[in-house]
């Protein structure tokens, strides 16, 4: 009986694990009431090393092992930290406890459908935000998880090509490329390229069915959707029967699902990009498809995959405005709302408009230098959903941090057009720092609005600065913090030369939309990965 209240607890300890919305603090508490209880101490705290072995040894059921291994693989978000040196260390701490699970673990999961039910959503997410290489990290939660589950690593028989005439069979995996979302925008218009391409035979394979408005405007011949469910198992078998030449990941890592599915092979050539910006560690992934604007040969180091860089930027991005057709209010009331709010008048305001979960403490240093600065500045920060927890944490976090924090002005989530509405009363966008924007970036330039940017180190911090080295406009382009700050100010109180550069950045937008040679290079790249079999 007390194994089975146990047990039970561990369930509900693991739902509230799974809710996105927690904090570091909250999961810490309920790993540490939980195995207090479990291992009969008095004093329990799983960040020490000889606590954990405790409670490793304490396992003793699925459920238990899972409250241990979500821990082990957990990672925090950015948002919960108020230092780097806090970060390391627990990146540190968390490699040396995987590896000792490694070591001492072996199956406990029956097959890719128990390890999916237990361990989701995908919890490896949060580390690419923490502004480090994930390539040896990734692969130790890789190595952990088919150690616990090795029905992951699934490799049924498969079909090589071998006439070049016949058109190539590529399957993109993806439940985000029927909706309207980042992932879309990204790949739809290579996807569509290809679609239209007789050397090509395409499928998109998805859960979600339903096409939005978006998928509609852009593919325009029929295409296979190959519908797929939330059974891993039967996925695999139908993804292995079309007997794909190649199959392109568009973003391992966002979702738990393609994550699991991507540990098998499925076709003889198995691709990753970015959509969610970071390495796979996945030992059946081979080639991760980028750009020089974005990467640099060095970079191979930070994947597990081979870098493939392209000379274009390797995405046909559409103007999303024209594509969709919408027209946007112009919020004078939205600035008068901000200038009560903060008590200032005809206040500088700077965006920070990227999603919360990008927010690093190397930022928050940047936006306090900011209202330093400008005693008329105030910024306008996006936060999570209106009135959940995620939002208050949110706040209290920022709030906590930024010395000047009655000049800070919160929005939420919300729906596009009201968002661009919203973003283009900002005088200047600040690109987050060290992970920065890609489609916000975009949706920016093509309203002529400055992004300040200062690349971080990989990839997904180089995107704003890639897409104006290919609009030819470095001004925006930073490598300090201070340069950064100044130049925010300057740009932001000087309406005549933002004005100037606003005008030259809607004069080259042009070049990093429906960019033709993206789509020749990746028809050249998957013709001379098929030959090369």
């Amino acid at each position: 009986m007390e194994i089975e209240i146990i047990e039970n607890n561990a369930i509900e300890v693991l739902q509230k694990m799974k809710n996105i919305t927690t904090s570091k603090k909250d999961v810490i508490e309920l790993i540490n009431t939980f195995f207090k209880k479990k291992t009969n101490s008095n004093t329990f705290n799983i960040e020490i090393m000889s606590d954990f072995i405790k409670a490793f040894q304490s396992c003793s059921s699925v459920g238990v092992c899972t409250i241990l291994t979500y821990y082990v693989i957990y990672s925090y978000r950015t948002s919960d930290y108020k230092n780097i040196e806090k970060i390391d260390e627990d990146r540190l701490y968390h490699e040396s406890i995987m590896k000792y699970m490694i070591k001492n673990t072996g199956p406990i999961y029956e097959n890719a459908n128990s390890i999916f039910f237990f361990l989701s959503p995908n919890v490896t997410t949060r580390y690419s935000y923490h502004n480090k290489s994930n390539v040896e990290l990734f692969k130790l939660i890789a190595h952990l998880q088919y150690n616990l589950c090795p029905d992951l690593l699934y490799q049924p028989p498969l079909e090589i090509k071998t006439e070049t005439t016949k058109p190539i069979k590529v399957g993109f995996i993806s439940d985000l490329l029927l909706t309207f979302n980042s992932v879309a925008k990204d790949r739809l218009g290579i996807i569509k390229s290809l679609n239209d391409d007789p050397d090509f035979e395409v499928s998109i394979i998805s859960e979600k069915v339903e096409k939005s408005y978006f998928f509609n405007k852009i593919i325009s011949n029929p295409i296979n959707i190959i519908v797929t469910t939330n059974d891993i198992i039967e996925n695999r078998k139908i993804i292995a029967n079309e007997n794909f030449d190649i199959l392109v990941y568009a973003e391992i890592g966002l979702c738990a699902k393609s994550r699991y599915t991507a540990f098998s092979r499925l076709a003889p050539i198995q691709i990753n990009t970015w959509g969610h910006s970071d390495t796979s560690g996945l030992p059946n992934i081979d080639y991760f498809v980028s750009s020089k604007y974005f990467n640099s040969p060095e970079d191979q180091e930070h994947y597990s995959e081979k870098l493939v860089l392209f000379n274009s930027l390797g995405t046909y991005y559409h103007d999303i405005f024209k594509t969709l057709d919408v027209s946007f209010n112009n919020r004078i009331d939205f600035c008068k709302n901000v200038s009560i709010a903060t008590g200032i008048d005809n206040p500088t305001i700077y965006g920070c408009v990227q999603l919360h979960f990008k927010i690093h403490p190397s930022f928050i240093s940047i936006l306090n230098q900011i209202l330093m600065m400008d005693k008329k500045g105030v910024i306008v920060i996006l936060a999570p959903v209106v009135d959940t927890d995620a939002e208050k944490d949110f706040k209290n976090n920022i709030n906590e941090q930024i010395k000047n924090n009655k000049r800070l002005y919160f929005i939420n989530e919300m729906p596009f057009n009201t968002f661009i509405e919203t973003a283009m009363c900002c005088h200047v966008i600040l690109d987050y720092y060290p992970f920065g924007g890609f489609n916000t970036t975009i949706e920016m330039l093509l309203k002529g609005k400055i992004c300040i940017t200062m690349p971080g180190n990989l990839i997904n911090g180089k995107f704003t600065k890639g897409l104006y080295e290919k609009m030819n406009i470095t001004e925006f382009i930073c490598t300090t913090e201070n340069e950064y700050v100044t130049k925010a100010v300057k740009y932001g109180k000087n309406i005549l030369k933002r004005k100037e550069y606003e005008n030259l950045i809607l004069k080259n937008v042009h070049k990093i939309i429906e960019d033709k040679e993206s789509v020749q290079e990746w028809k050249t790249f998957l013709k001379t990965i098929i030959a090369a079999q």
